[in-house]
């Protein structure tokens, strides 16, 4: 579970009980600038999402191992590729690429195992493959992208895209 206001990761059993919690709030690996959502690989690694400045985030992507150690951190504050303005959604494929829908940034970023940057899709808007607060997405079982839109905030679009 990811504590936005904590700065921390937790992990419980299935039965509730607290087994460990890492991270803390900085920018360095291992710590973290306002967790908000998380995704686990088929070896059992975690990302989260870190929003952006406008937060107190790190707008970035870290990879923990399941015993929370850090393994890697991707992105800064921006909008080229491989950069994020307030990711929030994450998923990983079957494969290990990384899918991060951005809030600020109204577009779905597709990065490798590693972190490089593939593919990215989104502008504001409402038509088909256009975002208005792309908040949060996951992926099936066959690698299709389901993308929410909910405007508790901000008018949105108050959709679900799959891609």
């Amino acid at each position: 579970m990811a504590e936005f206001d904590d700065n921390l990761i937790y992990k419980y059993s299935t039965s509730g009980r607290l087994l460990a919690q890492w991270g803390g709030p900085g920018s360095g690996p291992g710590q973290l600038g306002r967790p908000d959502k998380l995704a686990i690989d088929a070896q059992g690694d975690l990302y989260v999402t870190e929003v952006g400045p406008a937060y107190g985030g790190n707008s970035r992507i870290q990879k923990f191992s399941p015993s929370g150690t850090p393994l890697a951190q991707w992105g800064t504050d921006g909008t080229a590729p491989g950069q994020f303005k307030n990711p929030i959604g994450i998923g990983v494929n079957q494969q290990g690429d990384i899918y991060v829908s951005e809030e600020g940034g109204d577009r779905v970023q597709r990065l490798s195992s590693v972190g490089e940057p593939l593919t990215q899709w989104g502008t504001l808007g409402s038509g088909p493959g256009q975002f208005n607060v792309p908040y949060d997405l996951t992926l099936d079982a066959s690698g299709t992208v389901y993308v929410s839109e909910p405007s508790p905030f901000v008018p949105g679009n108050d959709r679900i895209q799959k891609f």
